[in-house]
């Protein structure tokens, strides 16, 4: 009998494994659907993910995630309590339940959630770039700073981090070192034109307008649809223009 137990385990354990590797690749389709606004094929991709991982806290997980993705924030929040109450010491229900109260504005609340899974989870970079971007929308800038810089050294590509950590840089006037993270960031991404947009508005604070438009000009081949940056383009144009105009004489000759 015993035998006959452990050879069914036996069989049953690489299908489960195989079950949640697939999930993971469901999990995955579906952020990156999301990413790209294609909500309906994230919410599909994720049912599907629940449906072959029905572990008690992934399935909760899961289905937070849906509620979240379909902007249901009090449902999603419920789903992750329940995540962690099946498992206490669940990093990523505590990281998904701190980015649905932050939509809720409950940002304090938001704060420890995402604090918890860093303690439960020290290289969980994702966390600490979510923290981070909450204490810079709370004005609390050398923390932010401090997490978007963890996150960069736990996933050095981390593209998101770098183009938070950028715009930190810029609030607090330190362009330079703003206009670097986006060069890293292109480096990373050749073809990411919301970089090189930022890019240029910081040259524009710095009155580097020639290759402000450059950088636009780079921005809109990528995105021609964007609006926002034919308009920066056309000003930073106009500024350029105005430098470049030549002075008249507006002073008197001295009698």
């Amino acid at each position: 009998m015993k035998t006959h137990l452990l050879l069914s385990f036996l069989l049953l354990f690489p299908c489960c494994m195989y079950a949640q590797q697939v999930a993971e690749v469901y999990y995955a389709s579906a952020e990156a659907k999301l990413m790209i606004g294609d909500t309906l094929g994230a919410i599909a991709d994720g049912n599907s993910a629940i449906a072959l991982n029905t572990d008690a806290p992934e399935a909760s997980n899961g289905k937070g995630y849906i509620k979240f993705l379909m902007k249901d924030y009090a449902g999603a929040i419920e789903e992750y309590d329940k995540a962690l109450e099946f498992q206490p010491d669940y990093a990523t229900a505590y990281y998904n339940r701190g980015m649905a109260k932050e939509k809720m504005g409950l940002k304090k609340d938001a704060l420890e959630d995402y604090g918890m899974a860093i303690y439960i989870a020290p290289d969980y970079a994702e966390a600490f770039a979510g923290r981070a971007k909450l204490y810079a929308e709370l004005n609390m800038h050398k923390e932010a700073l401090q997490d978007f810089t963890i996150a960069i050294g736990l996933s050095p590509n981390y593209i998101y981090a770098y183009m938070q950590r950028a715009k930190t840089y810029g609030k607090l006037g330190l362009y330079k070192e703003g206009i670097e993270d986006y060069n890293k960031v292109i480096k990373i991404a050749p073809t990411n034109g919301d970089a090189y947009f930022s890019r240029g508005m910081v040259k524009c604070q710095l009155k580097k307008y020639a290759l402000a438009v450059r950088d636009f000009n780079k921005a809109l081949e990528l995105n021609p649809a964007k609006s926002e940056v034919l308009a920066q383009k056309t000003l930073a144009e106009e500024q350029l223009s105005l430098l470049e105009k030549p002075q008249s004489n507006l002073v008197s000759k001295s009698k």
